[in-house]
């Protein structure tokens, strides 16, 4: 494999466990501060 795509590869399995993250921690926040 290309070292450029590996580090695009990277890249987005980084930005959707991010995602992932901030979709769990926005969660959270709304079970403990409901709006």
């Amino acid at each position: 494999m290309e070292p450029q795509l590996k580090k695009l590869q990277y890249c987005v399995i980084s930005l959707m466990a991010t995602l992932k993250d901030l979709h769990i921690l926005n969660l959270e926040i709304k079970t403990v501060h409901p709006l």
